[in-house]
């Protein structure tokens, strides 16, 4: 343990990984949180597509580490944390480029273990070592980690853990390589949601808000998309229908029932040879401009 630890330094003996890596914790016996300073001690791992000042984001390909230097300064969101008196432990693979990689596609960088069933099972993505690691780790509080279209939500389901991706667009992205800019987003991991409220705070939410007369005002509408509800499983049915009723009954508003298919074939925005969603999205194609436009 570092009595003395400064958190702007990634503590990362091996910047390689593999089995004998190690990464230093500082102890939580110098640590207090504070109004100010609510995450002061909490460990905090870096998924490897977000900088971290004077240290590399490899994406997990060797070609783009070898291409690129080190990163000048913090990503946004590291930045916001650490002022928050977070401490950043190390950082953590992804699949390769931030695109969809099993297990056994993994060759520049291996991937992470999932720890829970049997310990084989495949930790989804791209933030796969993310959800990993505060699933395997107690000393580890939180790890950060981006999503597109799942990439930080899948791994925590996968992993049994918990993560929280922000609204599209409601933080700043400055410093994460992202895969699609209207869609990327950073979230965070971590095991114990009671934990949450103070990470959302000092990240990017204003807690005041969320006090006093904020909800009374607000006009809500839960959105009922009949193209995917109810579904064939009762069960699952049921547990959807339990939780919509407890969300009515805690906005104050009701369900509105609504077809995406059927308003598509209404609107018809990309003309009358495209009325068929299903069919539309199976055919689709994202423009070639929007993705990897960072490279």
């Amino acid at each position: 343990m570092l009595a003395n630890f400064n958190c702007t330094d990634l503590a990362i003996l091996d910047a390689q990984g593999g089995i004998d890596a190690r990464a230093a914790v500082p102890s939580r016996c110098y640590f207090n949180p504070t109004k100010d300073r609510p995450l002061e001690g909490a460990r905090i791992a870096v998924k490897d597509n977000i900088d971290v000042a004077g240290h590399k984001s490899t994406l997990c390909n060797r070609a783009w580490e070898d291409l690129y230097p080190p990163a000048e300064k913090h990503a946004a969101c590291v930045q916001k944390v650490i002022d928050a008196g977070a401490i950043i432990v190390g950082k953590v693979k992804l699949q390769a480029m931030d695109m969809r990689e099993e297990p056994l596609g993994c060759v520049d960088f291996s991937a992470p273990f999932n720890p829970r069933g049997d310990g084989h099972q495949g930790p989804s993505g791209s933030s796969h070592a993310s959800a990993a690691s505060v699933a395997s780790y107690e000393w580890l509080d939180y790890s950060f980690g981006s999503d597109t279209n799942g990439g930080g939500r899948k791994p925590a389901h996968h992993n049994d853990c918990f993560s929280i991706r922000p609204t599209t667009r409601r933080t700043d992205n400055a410093g994460i390589i992202g895969h699609f800019d209207k869609f990327d987003m950073p979230v965070f991991f971590g095991r114990d949601i009671t934990k949450f409220y103070d990470f959302i705070g000092a990240w990017y939410v204003d807690l005041s808000m969320l006090q006093g007369p904020y909800i009374s005002y607000r006009s809500f509408k839960i959105l009922y998309p009949l193209d995917y509800l109810p579904t064939s499983n009762e069960a699952q049915t049921s547990a959807i229908h339990k939780f919509i009723n407890g969300l009515e009954k805690a906005l104050k508003a009701k369900r509105t029932k609504i077809s995406l298919a059927d308003q598509w074939a209404k609107d018809l925005p990309d003309g009358d040879d495209n009325a068929d969603l299903a069919k539309y999205l199976e055919l689709g194609r994202l423009p070639a401009t929007s993705v990897w436009n960072t490279c």
